[in-house]
């Protein structure tokens, strides 16, 4: 949940998080582990929409985006 951000600035935070924890390899046994990050972003804030759907529709582009096997990102304008 970010309030008060608009779309863009949302892309902007969710793929800057994206790319400093797939920068940062974890410590496994003798070995260092990478991990992608996938993030459906879905805005709220249209007349009559609810954080229940934008959660929903976040939680679908979510899945969507975990179809790349990598980094990816998945967007939604209220009411999409």
């Amino acid at each position: 949940m970010l309030p008060a951000v608009t779309a863009e600035d949302g892309l902007d935070i969710a793929e800057r998080l994206c790319r400093a924890i797939a920068a940062t390899p974890l410590p496994h046994g003798a070995e260092w582990i990478g991990i992608m990050v996938s993030v459906g972003l879905a805005m709220a804030g249209d007349a009559g929409d609810t954080i229940e759907r934008a959660i929903g529709r976040a939680d679908t582009l979510l899945s969507q985006a975990k179809q790349t096997n990598g980094i990816a990102f998945a967007t939604a304008r209220p009411g999409s």
